[in-house]
């Protein structure tokens, strides 16, 4: 089963991804991703991120920034 089933029905049209950042809010570290049309979402990361940085700036963003959002369930597969 996919992971986001409903993604493609609540959001038909592509959604190409514009950036990948981390944010600091206090103590915590989010990921946040931005669309092309500016929309964004953001997760928690854990207590690991910090030590992960580097690959997720030179190795993971770089394979997402520009495909489709809706795609990224099978990518990380």
């Amino acid at each position: 089963a996919p992971l986001l089933p409903a993604l493609r029905t609540r959001l038909p049209e592509p959604v190409p991804i514009r950036a990948i950042d981390v944010r600091r809010v206090g103590r915590t570290l989010y990921v946040r991703v931005t669309g092309a049309d500016g929309r964004e979402g953001a997760v928690e990361g854990n207590d690991r991120l910090q030590h992960l940085l580097p690959i997720l700036r030179e190795l993971v963003a770089p394979v997402f920034v520009g495909r489709d959002a809706r795609d990224v369930a099978s990518r990380v597969d």
